[in-house]
């Protein structure tokens, strides 16, 4: 039975798609397809490469004291994409898609068109980066002469692209929209506006999903909660474990 495997957007809360892999990996669950968007794709790529959850994780972990996020106040963006793009250049060994132990997919929006756009093949890092471009916090990134954005923007849970592919498929997603009470800043607010908008294009592609875990407590935490890594693994972890326990 060949799994598919796809994995939303939602920065910093990528540290639950880690626990809900961790999970899977030991009830010995393996991926033969990978699709996501944003830190999705990231984690996507590294699963790719052959690296497994916990390893993944350490690198999380030591990444977010390198100052991933450095400020650049340009008109596009006020954060740069530098230090990730070097965090990348680190821990990846491929430099294109082909190189990939896995077929991987990444979801991206071509801010030209408005339009999603989807990469597997040709160079990997700029396409990355590119579906980990938050509107109006980073800068587009250019490739071949067009800017693009982040995916989750145009199809936060890309399921339909590796559908066809698997006989079974799991997606999670670590971005709901929960009830909530007034933003503290204006970057929570930003990031409630996206979530929102990001919702209704992600909800028709939860029913090409066999399994679909959204991790417990995913309120509790926001794009940039670095410092909160290890609860956002276990919320994802313990989740995870939930819904295996009740799966065929």
């Amino acid at each position: 039975m060949s799994t598919g495997l796809v994995l939303s957007g939602g920065a910093a809360k990528g540290y639950a798609h880690l626990g809900v892999l961790q999970a899977f990996f030991e009830r010995g669950w393996q991926f033969d397809c990978v699709a996501g968007t944003s830190i999705g794709a990231i984690i996507g790529a590294l699963l790719a490469e052959g690296r497994e959850p916990a390893d993944i994780k350490n690198i999380f972990d030591r990444e977010k004291n390198i100052n991933l996020l450095r400020f650049s106040w340009q008109t596009s963006g006020i954060l740069s994409q530098s230090g990730l793009r070097r965090a990348l250049t680190r821990h990846l060994k491929a430099r294109r898609f082909e190189e990939l132990g896995l077929p991987l997919f990444v979801s991206t929006t071509d801010l030209n068109s408005g339009k999603n756009q989807v990469f597997n093949s040709g160079e990997l890092i700029p396409a990355l980066l590119a579906s980990s471009a938050i509107p109006l916090l980073f800068e587009p990134v250019n490739m071949g002469n067009r800017l693009f954005i982040d995916g989750g923007i145009t199809c936060n849970l890309p399921a339909h692209l590796i559908r066809p592919r698997c006989s079974r498929l799991v997606g999670v997603n670590v971005n709901p929209v929960h009830e909530t009470g007034e933003s503290d800043s204006w970057l929570q607010s930003l990031e409630r506006v996206l979530n929102i908008a990001i919702q209704s294009n992600i909800e028709p592609e939860i029913g090409l999903c066999d399994v679909y875990i959204v991790p417990e407590g995913m309120q509790a935490f926001h794009l940039f909660s670095l410092g909160m890594g290890d609860r956002m693994f276990d919320a994802g972890y313990n989740s995870a474990l939930r819904q295996l326990d009740q799966c065929p």
